[in-house]
């Protein structure tokens, strides 16, 4: 079996870098320092989750249009649990200062932001990735640092990532998100 892919950190680009990947990998591990209790809903997320590590955590978000699009494209489930959890979705002309003329555009359809806070955001995405067979959170951790030798005077080879308590988890990729 080869080695799986390591990603060191669990939130927002952790787990978008785990659904990804699990496309192309056997097995990831996802690494996190931090321990969240499974919640059923974003408010017990936003209520119960202490992420000392995540600035602006219990802060409302508008996340950018782009955003929205890789999500249609990429994963369409985490849209969706967002908006059955009340995700604000505002076109561009709903961004329009009052007054100001604005005539919206059929390319417009795109330029859709996702207003919520970011702990909903988090939790919808971790919530798809625990769908995920092959790919494991692992909360609590602390990462030491990475294992890794160089070949023939060039650049390093990582071959794994040490942990708090000496164990090495070896990897075939270590993403550091």
């Amino acid at each position: 079996m080869s080695s799986p892919c390591v990603i060191l950190g669990g939130g927002v680009a952790g787990l978008a870098a785990a659904r990804l990947v699990a496309r192309h990998f056997p097995r990831v591990i996802v690494l996190e320092r931090d321990t969240r209790a499974p919640v059923d809903d974003p408010e017990d997320a936003f209520t119960g989750w202490t992420r000392p590590g995540v600035p602006q955590f219990r802060h409302s978000h508008a996340f950018l249009a782009r955003l929205r699009l890789v999500l249609l494209g990429h994963m369409p489930d985490v849209l969706d649990r967002l908006r059955a959890h009340g995700v604000r979705e505002i076109q561009l002309a709903d961004t329009a200062p009052p007054g100001m003329s604005f005539t919206p555009q059929a390319a417009d359809e795109d330029v859709v932001l996702l207003a919520c806070r970011r702990a909903t955001f988090e939790w919808a995405l971790r919530e798809s990735v625990l769908d995920l067979p092959n790919v494991e959170i692992r909360e609590g951790i602390h990462v030491t640092g990475l294992v890794g030798a160089a070949r023939d005077d060039e650049r390093p080879h990582i071959s794994g990532v040490r942990l708090a308590d000496a164990t090495i988890v070896p990897a075939g990729l270590v993403i550091d998100a």
